[in-house]
């Protein structure tokens, strides 16, 4: 996955990617053997051909999404640079009039957003992300009131930024289709709504006929109705930080693996995901997303020390492996014998070939970044100790870039293995 192209070959290989039959190595690539079982951590030959916990055979991206997919895939730490940086919007909680207020003073579109370092010098982030916040249950819905002229603000963000060469990357709250106000288009559910379990028997969202499954169907097709506008391919994070409990769809609890917040469980997000990713690409036929799966990692909570891959999809529902962390050391914990990046490993993420990124990346804490511990820090725990991390995006409000400091700016934007937008290809 994030390996050269020849370690590539190796694994497929000896993997056989698709029919993961074991082999043995050719004499000429025995001696690369060690450094990539090195680069993996987890013994990449451990597995005997067979991929444990995350099978299914080799990650395939939509038909209208293989561009991006491959070209984060083939994304190597061994050959810099590799590493993508990007900064959130803040249009979340800020609405239309203040998109580009986590980017540097000055910055008022996709054109022009910038984040400024030493000496005024001017960085553009390689990822532009921005959410889906809330969009209505039922009837002709909108996203949240967030519009800018008559075209929807989350629409707006996509293109532009892709337009401008940069990789855009939206994040999906859905609305609980069993709660207390399965027909909110403000926007103020947020997900977290745990007043039902969407999954109990007699009002089941994943059952045909049920009026939590009409909400929820209601739910995509409002979305779905600004992501057939994108007219670039994208990141999409669905239903994230499957593991806590502070989201109806979420599975964690304290203490390990069990009912989260709403009552969900591991087995009932799984079949969530691959409901709404059958949905959105083949009944709605959008094909032009690179589909994540997201796990929190650690910085405190119900997800500490839970099973990370048992709500996993599956590699034929989702392409990328992704992380939230919020804390100074982001690479340390996740790759410790407990966090999310060791569990991606051992699951087989580079045996299937599923790069492994961070979704949301803040100093500090979860509440508060405000700490400005330089990002070039969090940067080099990351490159130090999850080698096959190839991006990050940074969260808005107090952990914007931009606040971090000129130097520590500029320091983290030339780093050797960060790319910036302009120095990406095009991924159309």
């Amino acid at each position: 996955m994030l390996l050269r192209a020849t370690d590539q070959e190796i694994l497929k290989y000896r993997t056989g990617r698709v029919a993961r039959e074991s082999r043995p190595l050719p004499r000429r690539w025995q001696h690369r053997r060690r450094r990539i079982s090195r680069i993996t951590g987890a013994g990449i030959y451990t597995f005997g051909g067979k991929v444990a916990m995350m099978g299914g055979g080799a990650v395939v991206a939509p038909s209208g999404a293989q561009g991006l997919f491959n070209y984060l895939q083939n994304l190597s730490y061994s050959s810099p640079p590799y590493f993508l940086i990007g900064q959130d919007t803040d249009c979340y909680t800020s609405g239309a009039t203040v998109p580009w207020n986590s980017f540097s003073s000055g910055s008022t579109s996709a054109a022009n957003a910038q984040v400024t370092g030493t000496g005024g010098a001017t960085y553009v982030p390689a990822i532009m992300s921005c959410y889906v916040q809330g969009p209505a249950n039922g009837g002709a819905g909108t996203q949240a009131s967030v519009t800018s002229g008559s075209t929807k603000l989350v629409v707006e963000l996509v293109n532009s930024w892709g337009a401008a060469g940069g990789i855009p990357e939206v994040h999906c709250f859905l609305n609980n289709p069993s709660g207390a106000n399965p027909l909110d288009t403000s926007g103020l559910d947020g997900g977290q709504d745990l007043s039902a379990n969407a999954f109990a028997s007699g009002n089941n969202c994943l059952t045909n006929g049920t009026t939590a499954n009409t909400n929820l169907n209601n739910n995509l097709n409002n979305i779905c109705a600004l992501l057939t506008q994108f007219n670039y391919q994208c990141i999409f994070r669905p239903i994230h930080e499957s593991n806590g409990n502070w989201y109806w769809w979420s599975w964690g609890s304290t203490g390990g693996i069990g009912s989260g917040g709403a009552g969900a469980t591991a087995a009932n997000y799984v079949a969530l995901y691959q409901y709404i990713y059958n949905y959105i690409t083949f009944t709605k036929g959008i094909t032009n997303l690179v589909w994540a799966y997201n796990l929190n990692d650690q910085y405190g909570g119900p997800s500490e020390g839970v099973n990370y891959l048992a709500g996993f999809p599956g590699t034929s529902y989702c392409q990328l492996a992704t992380i939230d962390t919020y804390n100074d050391t982001p690479g340390t914990t996740g790759a410790n014998s407990t966090g999310a990046y060791t569990a991606y490993i051992a699951g087989g993420a580079a045996t299937v070939g599923m790069p492994i990124g961070i979704c949301e990346l803040g100093n500090g804490s979860a509440t508060d970044g405000s700490d400005g511990t330089p990002y070039q820090n969090l940067l080099a725990d990351i490159k130090s100790h999850m080698p096959l991390c190839c991006f990050a995006r940074i969260s808005c409000q107090t952990w914007a870039i931009a606040l971090n400091g000129a130097s520590n700016i500029t320091a983290l934007m030339t780093d050797s293995a960060v790319i910036n937008r302009p120095a990406l290809p095009p991924l159309l």
